[in-house]
């Protein structure tokens, strides 16, 4: 058994996203369980590093630098800093896959600009050499030069299958849990004071999502945007669908979170979205195509006047939901169960 004195994850500072919320949920539960574990900062915004939505997990951190690169520690990468692991030579290192996509650009500008449809003038400014040097791709290690990696943690089934095709091997799985602000709510909510319009986030496949809604007229679209963490809950709570049809680069919270709001979920196929990570029935999946755009009007359709029996389709997927708090607590086990303090 190996002496460990702290496993540092280190995480992007001072901005609250999935995946950043989930690193500091396994430093919360790694301290529960007694093992010595803190969040490592390797950035700010102007002078803070650690965002308040994150005070329920910790209240205490450390800088990337402060990390010390010795046998006794163990370092968690994101995968969008795997250009860090060279900086440590003695450390355990362990790459956590929270996504696929963001792996190799540190924004996925092309796609973010193909969405956004901006003019082609700005396009070719978005697409320049001054542009990416300054704000777009960052350097990220080649699998290839990760042969100091231990193992290899994946959140999903689509950054398990990503490893499995690049021939990595030594893969197990660190997958999340939704905040329980949204499981906590599921049985209390009343299908019968649901009303008859459609939520979506703006941010992620904006261009086809707006062909949607253009094609939709007589339906009601709410962006979740603008609004606090409570007022998303509450809009989730009287919506009846739920829509996303942007990149899926890893297992996304956002739909979870409405399905445990007893909303209907239809969304497209790209990244996660495609695989077991989003267990909902394929009748609910399309691909993002304009030819698929009646279809998707339809389904949306018939879960707006049928919603009481459409709705039984989600129970299973959300039972899932309900137990990934559990199955997390396991994999943490059988991934650092076996070190000492």
């Amino acid at each position: 058994m190996m002496k460990i004195e702290c496993i540092y994850v280190v995480c992007p500072g001072a901005f609250k996203t999935g995946g950043t919320e989930l690193a500091h949920q396994l430093v919360y539960k790694l301290n529960n369980k007694g093992i010595n574990a803190k969040i490592a900062y390797s950035s700010s915004k102007n002078g803070v590093f650690m965002h308040p939505a994150f005070a329920e997990y910790i209240n205490d951190y450390v800088k990337l630098n402060d990390i010390p690169d010795n046998e006794n520690t163990i370092i968690v990468f994101p995968e969008t800093l795997t250009d860090l692991i060279s900086n440590y030579s003695l450390a355990t290192i362990y790459v956590w896959w929270m996504s696929v996509d963001n792996y190799y650009n540190r924004r996925n500008m092309s796609l973010e600009v193909k969405e956004y449809g901006f003019p082609k003038a700005i396009l070719s400014f978005f697409k320049s050499k001054v542009f990416f040097k300054k704000y777009g791709r960052r350097k990220y290690l080649p699998l290839s030069n990760m042969t100091n990696v231990k193992m290899h943690l994946v959140q999903s089934d689509y950054a398990f299958d990503f490893l499995k095709k690049n021939g990595i091997t030594n893969v197990k799985y660190l997958t999340d849990y939704i905040n329980k602000e949204y499981t906590e709510r599921y049985s209390a909510i009343d299908i019968t004071k649901k009303e008859n319009y459609v939520i979506y986030n703006p941010r992620k496949g904006k261009l086809f999502t707006n062909k949607i809604i253009k094609s939709c007229p007589n339906i009601l679209f709410v962006p979740l945007q603008e609004m606090t963490n409570s007022q998303v809950i509450e809009c989730m709570e009287k919506a009846k669908v739920y829509i996303d049809f942007g990149p899926h680069p890893g297992k996304d919270r956002m739909p979870r979170e409405a399905a445990m709001m007893k909303c209907c979920i239809i969304t497209g196929k790209r990244g996660s979205a495609a695989y077991e990570d989003v267990p909902i029935k394929e009748k609910y999946k399309f691909e993002d195509k304009p030819s698929n755009i009646k279809s998707i009007k339809k389904a949306i359709e018939n879960v707006l006047e049928n919603y009481d029996i459409v709705v039984q389709d989600f129970q299973q997927y959300c039972d899932w939901i309900a137990k990934e708090e559990e199955r997390f607590d396991k994999e943490i086990d059988d991934i650092f169960g076996l070190y000492e303090q």
